[in-house]
């Protein structure tokens, strides 16, 4: 559930975090066809932040929004020493702000009420996946795993949560944002476990699906890439085609 004064962490690489220090947290630049739609993502939990931070210092996401900001090149953001970095954003969350604003909160699996929720929250992620955006300020509920067609082939996360802030009056209940640095990749390679071989094969099968590579070439992309290095449950909440891309674009 939402809680009152507590800290909530947004994983991303040090770069984007002095940008959000600096010019605030720009909506136009998050990414659409997220679990929740288009918004700023944060968690209770700090452990889920590192291994975002870890995923976002290897996979660099370029918005044509954010170079605008900071009147840069996309090469330039690329070379950029920060950019590599992981980092953790941390603020302080006011629940009674959010309160006040128009929200969705599903339940999680342990709670008395997901039962009447649960097809509710798979057809509101499925559809937010597909790139409906809805005109809520913000949703919070559990994180979405597999690497789904359908909403039948979802899996749940139990305890991993998320807030999707989608509105700039939602991202105004985030203050006293402070940067965290010490320490994050130390963290993320602690939690490295062995992922499931057939992930990796899912992401193979969609890079020759959309890159018209071969099997051979498809299998080194994959086996050569970083993605081993990625916790499994992070390469689970997004779509083998969102790896096969990062692979394929050589960030």
């Amino acid at each position: 559930m939402l809680k009152v004064g507590r800290t909530v962490y947004h994983g991303t690489n040090l770069f984007a975090a002095n940008l959000i220090k600096e010019y605030g947290i720009i909506l136009d630049a998050q990414r659409p066809n997220t679990d929740f739609g288009r918004g700023f993502y944060v968690t209770h939990s700090m452990k889920q932040a590192i291994r975002w931070a870890d995923v976002r210092a290897k996979r660099l996401q370029v918005s044509a929004k954010l170079l605008e900001t900071v009147q840069m090149s996309k090469i330039d953001y690329l070379n950029h020493p920060d950019a590599r970095l992981p980092a953790i954003v941390a603020f302080d969350f006011g629940l009674n702000c959010l309160q006040k604003l128009k929200g969705k909160r599903f339940p999680f699996p342990d709670q008395s009420d997901w039962k009447e929720q649960k097809l509710a929250w798979k057809e509101f992620v499925f559809q937010c996946r597909k790139g409906y955006q809805h005109d809520l300020d913000f949703v919070f509920g559990p994180i979405a795993g597999g690497h789904f067609k359908t909403n039948d082939q979802f899996m749940i996360s139990t305890t991993k949560d998320q807030l999707s802030l989608n509105s700039s009056e939602a991202v105004k209940c985030l203050t006293k944002e402070r940067i965290m640095t010490t320490g994050i990749q130390d963290a993320a390679n602690s939690h490295i476990k062995k992922a499931d071989p057939a992930l990796f094969e899912e992401i193979k099968e969609a890079a020759m699906e959309v890159f018209q590579l071969s099997k051979d070439h498809a299998n080194r992309l994959v086996t050569e890439s970083w993605l081993s290095s990625i916790h499994p449950t992070v390469l689970l909440q997004e779509s083998p085609y969102y790896w096969a891309l990062s692979l394929k674009s050589g960030l």
